[in-house]
C-alpha cells in the first residue's frame, strides 16, 4: 500500500508544503493549521509519473498527444489540468478540447509542464 501525498498552496507566500517533509500526514495538517488552513489550497498526488519521471499532482499542466485526423492517424499535444473526475472515479486531464477529460490510467505518453499555481500562463496560453 502507497502512502497518501499531499501539497499544499500557500496563497499568501505562493509556495508548496509538502506532506513527505513531515513523519505523519497528522503533523502536516497540524503545520497547516498553525498556518493558517484558510490559505491554504490541498492537491493529492495521483500516483503516476510522466514520460520523464517526474511526479503527477492535481492542478499540473501537462501535454496529452490526442488523435487530430482519425483517418491519417495524426497526433496533436493538447494542453490541460489534472483533475479529480467524479463521473469516472479518476483522475484525468480536462480542457476546453477534451472536455470529457483524458483518463490518467497511464501517464507514459504525458509530459508536465508545470501547474495552476505557479504557471497560469500555460493556459492562457492554450487559449
Amino acid at each position: 500500500m502507497r502512502n497518501k501525498k499531499v501539497r499544499a498552496w500557500d496563497r499568501v507566500t505562493k509556495s508548496y508544503l509538502y506532506s513527505d517533509k513531515f513523519p505523519s500526514m497528522w503533523l502536516f495538517y497540524k503545520e497547516l493549521e498553525n498556518r493558517g488552513i484558510r490559505h491554504w489550497e490541498t492537491e493529492d498526488y495521483i500516483g503516476l509519473k510522466d514520460k520523464n519521471g517526474k511526479e503527477m499532482w492535481e492542478g499540473d499542466i501537462a501535454l496529452c498527444p490526442v488523435l487530430a485526423d482519425y483517418k491519417k492517424g495524426t497526433m496533436v499535444q493538447e494542453k490541460g489540468v489534472v483533475k479529480w473526475d467524479n463521473s469516472d472515479a479518476c483522475f484525468a486531464v480536462f480542457s476546453e478540447a477534451m472536455a470529457d477529460g483524458y483518463m490518467l490510467d497511464n501517464a507514459c505518453n504525458m509530459e508536465v509542464i508545470g501547474n495552476i499555481h505557479e504557471n497560469p500562463e500555460l493556459l492562457k496560453e492554450a487559449k
